[in-house]
């Protein structure tokens, strides 16, 4: 037998190994795969990207798992922990709003060539501007010299409210905001960068309108074809929490939704169910006007526009992500029919997670995401 101490210390040493063991082969196995076409502008933009080019994400030793990587995302702090906003409302046609969170930019960030492009994040299904991931990319771009706007939904920001007439069109109010923005913004370049159900947005938007007036984009933890994404979390913890989430929404805006009588919403079923799918069901395609659940998954999946792009566009996403599948779009596409994007898969990252670090944790795709913008200002001003 051995003495306690003795025992002790064997058994930390026994359980630590595996754990070890584990983090090496995970990062011998840990390098991400690239598509895109092999064109003179994805060569010189790659040049200015070196953490695109070094295909390495490496995950905190303790939180390996995707759920853990979604989860732990959620507390990451953000790199300026105080940001401040100047709201601005947009009203749009047919009733209801939209918002714009101006982040304000100290005096000394805007002497860079930067600040003459500015950065319009879009955050994900229930996100909003004082969200830690939102305030982390803005504070990122911030310290980059970038000028940052947040743009808020109408069921983000605030109360949801329906339009008077016709049905809720998400892409249609993104683009009569633009519209409003480039009015005001005349002599600026515009570029985004789009979270999950705000990365499908950007990308719908930037492939069904030729003048949408962007030089090119970042798009991170994509759902790219709803159809697959939501079968795959079917029944899971996540679909679970992200109706959770709906139902919240829904229910801050309970009384703005009851006086919607004309879509016959029933509010008190809304908070009774247990998917994403049945809250789709009775509500999401009654307010955006579609027969079927997979109608209105497909109308809104932003794989079908990859090809469409005309702009720069990195596509970031984690093969282990618990709500997106990876399968949503073909690499040989990407390469054949898709010039202007380029797509970074890591193996491990979780939903809008990828996070690393041990003691202090950090979102890794701030890199990436930043070189990439970086790149394309750079790129498009040296021609």
């Amino acid at each position: 037998m051995f003495p306690p101490q003795s025992l002790n210390e064997k058994l930390l040493v026994y359980g630590f190994v595996p754990i070890v063991f584990i983090y090496v082969w995970r990062y011998m196995h840990s390098k991400a795969w690239l598509s895109y076409a092999n064109t003179k502008q994805n060569q010189e933009i790659l040049q200015r990207c070196p953490t695109i080019r070094n295909k390495r994400f490496n995950p905190t030793i303790y939180l390996q798992h995707r759920l853990l990587q979604t989860v732990f995302a959620s507390s990451v702090k953000p790199v300026l922990p105080h940001i401040d906003y100047i709201m601005e409302e947009i009203k749009m046609e047919g009733g209801g709003h939209t918002s714009l969170a101006w982040a304000i930019q100290k005096d000394e960030e805007k002497t860079k060539e930067q600040s003459k492009v500015l950065m319009v994040v879009i955050p994900g299904l229930t996100g909003a501007a004082k969200d830690k991931y939102v305030m982390d990319i803005v504070g990122n771009l911030l310290k980059n010299g970038y000028r940052c706007v947040v743009y808020q939904p109408r069921f983000n920001g605030g109360q949801l409210i329906l339009p008077d007439e016709g049905y809720l069109d998400i892409l249609k109010d993104f683009k009569a905001t633009m519209d409003q923005l480039r009015k005001k913004e005349k002599d600026v370049k515009l570029c985004g960068v789009g979270h999950s159900y705000g990365a499908n947005l950007l990308v719908n938007y930037l492939g069904s309108f030729e003048d949408h007036g962007f030089m090119g984009g970042v798009s991170i933890a994509n759902p790219w074809n709803l159809m697959l994404g939501e079968n795959k979390m079917r029944r899971t913890v996540v679909d679970r929490v992200m109706t959770d989430f709906l139902q919240k929404t829904a229910n801050k805006s309970s009384k703005q939704l009851a006086d919607a009588v004309r879509f016959n919403l029933n509010l008190q079923d809304l908070l009774s169910f247990k998917n994403v799918r049945d809250f789709d069901r009775n509500f999401t395609i009654k307010v955006y006007g579609y027969e079927t659940v997979n109608d209105y998954y497909w109308a809104i999946s932003s794989c079908r526009k990859i090809k469409q792009i005309k702009v720069p566009l990195l596509l970031l996403n984690a093969e282990d992500d618990p709500v997106v599948d990876a399968n949503g779009f073909v690499k040989e596409e990407i390469e054949g029919y898709s010039p202007h994007v380029i797509l970074m898969m890591t193996p491990r990252g979780g939903h809008q997670g990828w996070v690393e670090g041990f003691f202090s944790l950090k979102r890794w795709y701030m890199k990436p995401t930043v070189e990439f913008v970086n790149a394309i200002v750079n790129t498009s001003s040296s021609q």
